[in-house]
């Protein structure tokens, strides 16, 4: 939509000058578009830009921005249009700075086409199997685990605790993620290995998500189950293979999105549109569309997931199901019971703990509903329902319950002496590969990274001082 609406801005601009305004004066419409351009372009950089300023933060506002902006942008060609030369020079200068520049482009495209710096993860020996259980793998984002529930809450969690012993179902105590960060934890468990760093340099935001996501959607695990036949279901926030995602994280950009991100519209959209959601001017299909596009979207994964049960004894395949679940992760929505708060009257009242503490108590009716529907239509399958990192929002710097997480999983035979050493995500399913498809997965030594926001790389950090098996 950025791109469109440019390309028509741009052409009504031009058609305007050049037959309006500057009508016998080509350098003046031309470098006036040129400017036009930039600032449509950089305008959420430029934004940005100032607000980083102290001294010049109260310019990024939009009641001075926009009409500074568009002042400067007018200002140019009538001072141009003012002068001896009438903008001639400046006019050969930026055809000359263009040329380079497009050659300077070209150069950098002929070199990443003939030395891609792509590289493959290293990849794990899988073979064929007999053994042939569906798998329905559930992921709750942000789930932590319960020592930082009883810290940070007093929540002992013990109706859950008892649900999942009354089931069969192995409930490991202070388990672990790997990393604290949702792409990383995923890019780890599904492709059976820590992440290497250095295959997501430059570690800035764009490099770090594009990159991880492609990693995510050529994983290593979802291979074994094709090469296997099984049927993929996927109801990520992840493209997986050849099949889309369910939902979708706000950051979650493409190449394309990453290019026009920063572009006049996308930016206006991203921070005016909650006036058109919840505020001022709230209209009823943008709040169902926009502000309540989570809570639909949990409703229709567990939905279809117990559809997929359901119809699993009809199917001539096996299937694989990727669940996964924003919850306890913000969006905060509902109270405890799941009831919507209204944003400006109820939702309000909450801090981010409590209205976290709400999510934790919808997650964990849904939790239940999971295994229940699951167990009850398709027996036979093998359920692993985690998180994928800790609570973060409480602590702005590094702490170690950010990679406190749940893990629970349940096997036809409720054998889990397989199961005794395996305390982070890591190794969850190298060891389901191999203790129930035959498989020689390596087992890793369990390690925790943490990344860091800022910089968009991560390190190793020692956990064991706090968190302890």
């Amino acid at each position: 939509m950025s791109l469109l609406l440019f390309c028509a801005l741009f052409y009504g601009l031009y058609f305007l000058f050049k037959k309006v305004f500057f009508k016998k004066s080509r350098p003046v419409y031309s470098i006036f578009l040129l400017f036009a351009g930039i600032a449509y372009c950089f305008f959420g950089a430029m934004k940005d830009g100032l607000s980083g300023i102290n001294a010049l933060k109260a310019l990024a506002s939009y009641k001075f921005f926009i009409p500074l902006l568009i002042a400067v942008v007018l200002l140019i060609p009538l001072l141009l249009s003012r002068t001896k030369h009438k903008g001639k020079k400046l006019f050969s200068f930026l055809n000359y700075l263009a040329v380079i520049l497009f050659l300077f482009q070209t150069g950098l495209l002929a070199q990443s086409f003939f030395s891609s710096s792509w590289q493959d993860m290293p990849t794990i020996a899988l073979e064929k199997t007999d053994k042939k259980p569906n798998v329905y793998f559930i992921l709750f984002d942000e789930y932590c685990g319960n020592q930082q529930m009883e810290d940070w809450y007093g929540f002992e969690n013990e109706r859950l605790k008892n649900y999942f012993a009354s089931k069969g179902i192995l409930n490991r105590e202070n388990f672990r993620s790997n990393y604290n960060w949702t792409m990383l934890s995923m890019n780890s468990m599904l492709n059976l290995q820590y992440v290497d760093k250095d295959l997501l340099y430059p570690w800035n935001e764009y490099s770090l998500y594009l990159k991880s996501y492609r990693y995510i959607g050529d994983n290593q695990l979802v291979k074994f189950f094709e090469k296997n036949d099984y049927d993929f279901k996927n109801l990520s926030i992840f493209n997986i293979a050849d099949k889309k995602q369910e939902h979708r994280l706000a950051n979650q950009y493409s190449a394309v999105e990453v290019m026009n991100n920063k572009m006049l519209f996308q930016t206006m959209k991203g921070e005016l549109a909650w006036h058109f959601i919840v505020g001022k001017f709230k209209t009823d299909y943008l709040y169902e569309k926009e502000y309540l596009y989570h809570l639909h979207k949990n409703e229709k994964v567990l939905s279809e997931t117990i559809r997929y049960a359901k119809e699993a004894s009809e199917n001539s395949k096996s299937q694989f199901v990727y669940s996964h679940m924003m919850l306890p992760h913000q969006p905060y929505l509902t109270d405890s019971n799941g009831m919507v708060l209204d944003y400006d009257t109820e939702l309000k009242k909450f801090g981010t703990n409590a209205a976290y503490f709400n999510n934790v108590i919808v997650a964990n009716r849904k939790i239940q509903t999971f295994y229940d529907s699951i167990l009850h239509y398709d027996p036979e399958s093998i359920v692993i329902l985690s998180g994928d990192h800790g609570f973060r929002s409480l602590h702005d710097s590094i702490h170690p319950y950010v990679f406190s997480t749940l893990f629970s999983m349940h096997l036809p035979s409720e054998s889990y002496e397989a199961w005794d050493s395996v305390s982070s995500l890591v190794n969850v399913f190298p060891t389901l590969l191999n203790s129930e498809f035959n498989q020689k997965v390596p087992i890793y030594k369990d390690s925790t990274f943490f990344m860091d926001e800022k910089t968009k790389t991560f390190f190793p950090y020692n956990v064991d001082s706090v968190l302890v098996d």
